[in-house]
């Protein structure tokens, strides 16, 4: 068993300044509002696009007036209608103008909120795991049921297998960490690597199992598609991937040492 403590970060946010002043973690806005402005200035397209077609149509309204036939008059009913019909349209641009205001305030406020993670440790849903090489990669599998045969395949960024962990494991969470040793008894380098899990019964069904990882959150950013990132010494999850705030130590168990032979 090995205790990882926390080291404590001084944090800051910054608003489109990504200067890092010497053990300060800062967070970057950039374009934190991007699908919020995206929207905002479609809508001022949508309205100056209504306002011309409105004056184009009240020109023609009126030229028709002017040539009607006095023994055929147009129906003011259509008239009418298409001029609900216009301001229907417009009071449509005028709310999505201000459903766009909202979502860059809440955009805004979901930032300033995650900075608050900054610092600190979380374990979050992903299959990232970052390993340094002055701390090993601690993550957590939780099983649904007991698996007698589980196979934690550690993965480099080229998909190759690096390092292949057997173990029987009860149902429930289990925090580990690996200690950067290779298939080979190398030292892996430092980075981001990806889990895959492989878990059958004694009858040879399937456990489904799901990896989270645990580290450092260094970083938040706010994302036009995804919202809140949150990024882990490296490793990039949203927000709601977070299922636990670690407070003082993790306590987890060491990986099984290499067996020796070539990676599988």
């Amino acid at each position: 068993m090995s205790i990882v403590t926390n080291p404590t970060t001084t944090s800051n946010v910054t608003q489109g300044s990504t200067n890092k002043p010497a053990g300060t973690a800062t967070t970057t806005t950039g374009a934190q509002a991007t699908g919020a402005n995206g929207q905002a200035t479609e809508t001022a397209k949508s309205s100056a696009s209504l306002g011309k077609t409105f004056d184009d149509f009240l020109t023609l309204l009126t030229v028709q007036l002017k040539n009607q036939d006095p023994l055929s008059p147009m129906d003011s009913a259509q008239f009418t209608s298409q001029l609900v019909g216009f301001a229907g349209v417009e009071q449509s641009i005028a709310q999505n103008d201000k459903l766009a205001k909202m979502l860059a305030y809440n955009q805004s406020q979901e930032l300033l909120n995650a900075s608050g993670y900054i610092g600190k440790t979380v374990e979050a849903e992903t299959d990232k795991i970052v390993l340094k090489d002055d701390e090993a990669a601690k993550f957590s599998v939780t099983m649904d049921g007991k698996a007698q045969n589980t196979i934690i395949a550690i993965r480099n960024s080229s998909g190759q297998t690096v390092r292949t962990l057997n173990m029987t494991l009860d149902a429930g969470n289990h925090q580990m960490q690996w200690d950067g040793k290779t298939n080979e008894g190398q030292d892996a380098p430092s980075g981001v690597y990806s889990l895959a899990v492989t878990a059958t019964d004694e009858r040879g069904d399937t456990v489904n199992a799901k990896t989270f990882g645990i580290s450092k959150v260094t970083d938040v950013k706010q994302d036009p598609d995804n919202g809140t990132l949150l990024s882990m010494s490296g490793a990039t999850v949203t927000l709601g991937k977070v299922v636990r705030i670690v407070q003082g130590t993790v306590t987890t168990t060491a990986a099984p040492p290499p067996a020796g032979g070539g990676n599988t």
